[in-house]
């Protein structure tokens, strides 16, 4: 008759049984602490893009960064000046998105026929900035298919 694993695991000795419960925790502990991280910073990131979506609608938002490391949400947008009421009405909505412990920054671009030198210098270097990333992503998915298909050809 074959044994159970319960009963199999109460016969074996103490110290075999310290090293087998040990060796679970450390697996399990840390794949737990990568999964709570995991779904926090995914739900951070879609109540950034709902607030984005939804309370810069009227805003034509040419430039989103999220840097984590300092929780700090960083737009451009493109409008008439937003005033500082306004800016702090939006941010007491960060919290109905779960997102009030982000810090916003707006950079604004004047939405004006006559744009200002700065100004405009200060929209092209969006501008290119926005390339930039761009071309950096196609880049690196480039190099990343190119290695792909090499091993895949490999074997």
């Amino acid at each position: 008759m074959r044994k159970s694993p319960l009963s199999s695991f109460k016969e074996l000795n103490i110290k075999m049984k310290i090293g087998l419960i040990s060796l679970i925790v450390l697996l399990v502990l840390p794949a737990s602490y990568s999964a709570v991280t995991l779904t926090i910073d995914q739900a951070r990131k879609e109540g950034i893009k709902q607030f984005v979506g939804k309370e810069f609608a009227n805003h034509t938002v040419i430039n989103q960064v999220y840097r984590s490391r300092n929780n700090e949400l960083v737009l451009t947008v493109v409008r008439d000046p937003i005033s500082e009421e306004e800016l702090e009405t939006i941010r007491q909505k960060q919290a109905s998105y779960g997102i009030q412990s982000v810090q916003l920054k707006v950079n604004q671009v004047h939405n004006s026929t006559k744009l200002d030198s700065e100004t405009t210098k200060e929209f092209y270097e969006n501008i290119d900035k926005y390339i930039d990333q761009k071309n950096s992503l196609k880049k690196r998915f480039t190099k990343r298919s190119r290695k792909k298909k090499n091993e895949a050809d490999k074997d």
